[in-house]
């Protein structure tokens, strides 16, 4: 995931999405800008 995250940073995308790693776990957003990273859904999320 740490080259993902590089690649995505080095081409200035914003945003990256995390899927679920295990049944029952919230899938995360993680802004490129501030770094912070929380819970999303796929259904409602959208960008501030």
């Amino acid at each position: 995931i740490g080259k993902q995250i590089g690649y995505a940073s080095k081409k200035g995308i914003p945003y990256v999405w995390f899927p679920p790693f295990e049944d029952g776990q919230p899938h995360e957003v993680k802004s490129m800008e501030t770094g912070e990273q929380i819970a999303a859904t796929p259904d409602s999320w959208t960008i501030d």
